[in-house]
């Protein structure tokens, strides 16, 4: 596909993205309400131990106020559907950075600054920018080679990673829901690149395949993606003024009379279909020829509603990934007969 495309597309997405989170958020009135008044109020379950500095305070009690709205009964299941969809596109940032090739951008090679970017800037805003500069990059249908595979100890350590890093500080904060495990949760990206970097170390890398741990990986988010997605929506397919309710948002301002939760919750659809949204579009870019193309088209028409964007993304990525690694996989299996 062009490469022109994207450079007029995904900068207008992330534009969009700031819009409909940061706009909405503040014309709304819904920040100025809750840092202004409600963190300042020291005893605000939400406002941790002071850190002697009051504007860091009532941002981290701003942080941990719109999380806990997203707690509620009827939010919760849109925000459970987030987190899980989150996966895999770490694991494909992570993987991403780990080629052998150096000469990715730095939003490819860094993914711990992207996603502190996504933690601070947004979802919506930062993946469409990821996007741009993997496929303006030519990294999206690279062809097999040596320098575009992931070796068998990157492979395991981002599968750790993963689970460390990411999958425990979010099962922990969706579990206890508190103000604690919600702002532990932040800074994830920092997590997966400890536990990443630390396996490494005591590791160190060769030239051997990952390919086997890359695949096991991107099924068990598909796996989990699916199960999510469906046991969302089985329940409720007879009830669609549930799911609208739950998975369209408004294009207008939020009352701000309206609870926090219908404000946290507008602000969660627009960033998760902005950053999950550019992430499947951009798997169109990941063909090479007019057939893969319509092959992933046709992919994400029919997975994305039945099992969900994550579970979606997940398998266009295994699929790239089976791509890159299948003129390395047979050579490195007949290396080791002679």
């Amino acid at each position: 596909m062009s490469k022109i495309l994207p450079v007029l597309i995904f900068p207008v997405l992330s534009a969009v993205g700031l819009t409909f989170v940061w706009y909405h958020a503040f014309a709304s009135g819904f920040i100025s309400k809750t840092f202004f008044e409600e963190c300042a109020n020291l005893r605000n379950p939400n406002r941790l131990p002071s850190s002697g500095y009051p504007f860091v305070d009532q941002g981290l009690c701003l942080l941990i106020s719109l999380f806990s709205a997203l707690f509620d009964q009827y939010t919760y299941p849109f925000l459970l559907w987030l987190m899980v969809a989150l996966a895999p596109i770490v694991s494909f940032m992570a993987l991403e950075a780990s080629r052998v090739d150096s000469g990715a951008p730095l939003m490819v090679r860094n993914p711990t600054l992207t996603g502190i970017t996504i933690q601070t800037m947004s979802f919506a805003f930062t993946t469409p920018l990821y996007w741009l500069s993997i496929i303006t990059s030519g990294r999206a249908n690279m062809r097999p080679s040596f320098t575009s595979t992931v070796s068998k100890e990157h492979a395991q350590a981002i599968f750790l990673a993963v689970l460390l890093g990411l999958v425990a500080p979010t099962f922990y904060m969706m579990h206890f829901q508190t103000p604690s495990t919600i702002l532990a949760w932040q800074p994830f990206p920092v997590f997966v690149a400890i536990v990443h970097g630390l396996c490494i170390a005591f590791t160190g890398s060769s030239s051997k395949s990952g390919y086997s741990y890359i695949r096991a990986l991107y099924i068990l988010n598909f796996l989990a993606n699916a199960y999510v997605h469906l046991s969302i929506l089985l329940p409720n397919i007879n009830n669609l003024q549930s799911l609208e309710g739950l998975f369209v948002p408004s294009t207008s301002l939020i009352d701000l009379a309206e609870p926090a939760s219908a404000h946290a919750l507008h602000l969660l659809q627009w960033d998760t279909y902005i950053g999950i949204g550019s992430t499947v579009f951009a798997t169109l870019w990941f063909a090479r020829s007019a057939g893969q193309f319509l092959g992933l088209l046709l992919w994400n028409l029919v997975a994305v509603p039945i099992f969900g964007p994550g579970a979606a993304f997940a398998g266009a990525a295994l699929w790239r990934e089976s791509c890159l690694h299948s003129d390395v996989v047979p050579r490195n299996k007949k290396r080791g007969k002679n």
